[in-house]
């Protein structure tokens, strides 16, 4: 998308990867003086989380009403300090090979996961970093509701071998055999398998699973950093970003999200938000600030390590 901005205007753009939950910090650390224009892509809790700190700008797009109407809302949500740009779908992938090897009926449900064949063999991120693992935090909340849901969690957490900052490196996990489920966004999984079966001509191993009890997704944002040094080539790259001819790249470089932008298609490989069981989040509620940070602390002191006893 970066090289396309930079043929149709001439300007080029440095792009910058973190993961969402270092975007913001780094946006906090800035605040004083912004060194980016642009925060592209991520979930949008966080985005959200921004917007309430005042560290984006409140700007309607001229493109506003050519989008989704999932997306429009969560322009509304923020205040208009972001705007949606993609939506995914939270699941798990899992190692068909390695998982017939445990005997076990092929997973379905967020269920199969506590299975004890498991225990130690499934990775996700950690939601302190991960945009994706704050997903699933607040996914299972909202599923399990009130001290049931950190009773399930505490569970989960015993079959986790590893938690990652970056939500998609359990895929390269199970890739590579050193877990056999990781909890992702489904098309960071379907994009793996596709680059998997390219590779090696064969059907890929990877196989993807939204959950039967229902699952919760994620709206990709985008947000105009407040007093960035260029605004003005910021907003021209914030109105491109929405445009059908930046959002039809996403599929021609294998990823498989449902573009905001309503005229681009829903590629055929990508899940689709209409066969899906899906929670009805509530993303303004666990993106406000005070909320976010008492959920990470609970989640930090469940999952801490014990102490070795004292000599």
């Amino acid at each position: 998308m970066g090289q396309a901005y930079q043929q149709e205007t001439g300007q080029a753009i440095q792009m910058v990867p973190l993961t969402t939950g270092q975007a913001l910090s780094r946006l906090e650390a800035e605040k004083a003086q912004p060194t980016v224009d642009v925060w592209w892509g991520g979930t949008g809790e966080l985005h959200l989380q921004a917007a309430a700190q005042g560290l984006t700008v409140a700007k309607k797009s001229h493109r506003l009403a050519d989008l989704h109407p999932w997306a429009q809302r969560f322009a509304w949500v923020s205040g208009y300090r972001s705007v949606g740009i993609y939506t995914g779908i939270l699941g798990y992938t899992y190692d068909t090979e390695a998982w017939a090897s445990t005997g076990l009926p092929a997973p379905r449900c967020w269920a199969d996961l506590l299975q004890p064949a498991l225990r130690g063999r499934v990775q996700m991120a950690d939601p302190r970093t991960s945009g994706t693992a704050y997903t699933f935090l607040t996914t299972q909340l909202q599923m399990r509701q009130g001290r049931g849901a950190w009773s399930w969690l505490q569970m989960f957490h015993q079959q986790v071998g590893a938690y990652t900052r970056s939500g998609s490196a359990p895929i390269q996990a199970v890739r590579k055999g050193e877990a056999l489920v990781g909890v992702v966004f489904l098309h960071d999984a379907i994009a793996a398998a596709s680059e998997d079966e390219a590779s090696t001509g064969t059907p890929a191993k990877l196989a993807t699973v939204a959950p039967c009890e229902g699952t919760g997704y994620e709206i990709g944002g985008m947000s105009l950093v407040l007093n960035g040094p260029k605004p003005d080539a910021a907003w021209r790259f914030y109105e491109f970003a929405l445009s059908p001819a930046a959002q039809e790249l996403a599929v021609t470089v294998g990823a498989f999200q449902t573009q905001s932008n309503k005229q681009v298609p829903v590629p055929a490989a990508a899940p689709k938000l209409g066969d899906t069981k899906l929670i009805n989040n509530r993303i303004l509620i666990y993106s406000e600030p005070a909320m976010r940070k008492g959920l990470l602390e609970t989640w930090a002191q469940m999952t801490a390590k014990p102490q070795p006893p004292s000599r």
